[in-house]
């Protein structure tokens, strides 16, 4: 979250940049994203498995962005900072009868620059627009087994790209409400190791991974984003 609150002060102080008479806007949105992918083995030289892997889908997030507008408002760029996060909580056999507790998942952080193109519509209310854009991806990965959490000694930074469309309605002079459907390629790589090679779960000793694993996260549903924008 600390990266999180960073950006949204960097995004408070670029608005003291805006130019008079132009049009800038802040907003703050909730998203749901349709599915995302983890990929256990990414670098295995058999294909099979490399491709195998773990769905994490219905993924719920939020997220901020800052949009400046030029030539008569029907072109814009824009900032956006999110915090999305998917985790899944299941059980695995030990033994005859146990079964182990498993926690799976991610957390990102998306940074995407996107232009945006207004569509004519005669009305001073509504708008509609097209946008589209590239993004860098910091993310990590929130992996346990029976309870003992794994540290993460490495992460690659992930680049996308995303298109999207979007429609807006005024509410107020300054306010207006928003949504916007997002196809992006969100892709990012952590490895994580366990500092034990055992643990110690309901009376039994449980075998933990000794090497380091390396996994692939790949977020390539369509995001519905639904907020509110406040216009200076």
């Amino acid at each position: 979250m600390r990266c999180l609150s960073a950006c949204i002060l960097l995004i408070f102080s670029t608005l003291n940049l805006s130019i008079a008479g132009e049009a800038s806007s802040i907003s703050f949105y909730g998203s749901y994203t349709t599915s995302s992918k983890l990929f256990h083995h990414p670098d295995d030289v058999d294909e099979s498995v490399r491709n195998q892997f773990f769905p994490l889908d219905n993924i719920i997030s939020a997220g901020i962005d800052f949009r400046y507008s030029f030539i008569e408002d029907y072109l814009q760029v824009g900032l956006g900072i999110e915090y999305i996060s998917r985790i899944k909580k299941f059980t695995i056999p030990f033994g005859t009868s146990k079964k182990i507790p498993v926690t799976d998942g991610f957390v990102v952080y998306p940074l995407e620059f996107t232009g945006y193109s207004s569509i004519p519509t005669g009305s001073d209310n509504w708008e509609f627009y097209l946008g589209g854009g590239g993004g860098m991806y910091i993310g990590t990965r929130a992996y346990e087994i029976a309870n003992e959490k794994s540290i993460t000694i490495n992460k690659k930074l992930g680049w996308g790209i995303h298109i999207l469309t979007g429609v807006q309605y005024r509410v107020f002079q300054n306010i207006s409400l928003r949504s916007e459907l997002k196809f992006r390629d969100v892709q990012f790589e952590t490895t994580t190791k366990f500092a034990t090679a055992e643990t110690q779960f309901d009376g039994e000793t449980i075998p933990l991974e000794a090497e380091p694993s390396t996994a692939r996260f790949n977020i390539d549903g369509m995001t519905l984003n639904i907020g509110i924008a406040l216009q200076f």
